[in-house]
């Protein structure tokens, strides 16, 4: 496994439990454990680590870009517009791309989804439920710094590739994800 270092924004986990008025498009549906928040071009779904892992795995047999990220973060809202373009662009080669917010909650109706319609996301978004914050990080890889964004790369058979704990750009991530495909 490749693990690069490089970020320097932080994030601190809080519990937060949603509590959130769905309005015109939108619609909260919950389901298997799950709250989901969609419209016409977005899901976006809140999900414990282990639901978040089950999605990975069920994405096995394709080469699988994990990108943890924050609406307030600068450098992850600058890579978003990237992973995007990446998404689109090798999604014919076998690229999915899973897009796990560490945005609370509570405002996944205000800033996330907002965010990734603006963005068009050709992706799932799945926002960190809260329930043990340390778990989340744990579950990807025990070395992880808590900075963000960070990508993680899963091979075809689920194999973690790559770790990167910075921002990339559209070359940078191309780099990392085609050697893969």
């Amino acid at each position: 496994m490749q693990y690069k270092e490089g970020g320097s924004v932080r994030y601190f986990f809080s519990k937060y439990i949603l509590v959130a008025a769905v309005a015109g498009s939108l619609t909260l549906i919950a389901a298997c454990g799950q709250s989901e928040v969609t419209n016409s071009s977005v899901s976006v779904r809140i999900a414990s680590p282990e639901q978040i892992h089950a999605h990975i795995d069920s994405l096995r047999g394709n080469v699988v870009l994990v990108n943890l990220w924050a609406t307030w973060c600068g450098p992850c809202v600058a890579e978003f517009p990237h992973l995007t373009k990446v998404a689109r662009d090798y999604a014919d080669r076998g690229l999915r791309v899973v897009a796990v917010s560490v945005d609370q909650p509570n405002v996944v109706e205000s800033a996330v989804i907002p965010f990734v319609t603006r963005h068009n996301a050709p992706f799932d978004v799945l926002v960190k439920d809260w329930s043990d914050p340390m778990l989340l990080l744990e579950s990807f890889d025990a070395n992880l710094s808590g900075a963000i964004p960070t990508s993680l790369l899963y091979d075809r058979d689920g194999k973690l590739k790559s770790v990167v704990e910075r921002g990339l750009n559209e070359r940078q991530l191309a780099a990392m994800i085609t050697p893969n495909l």
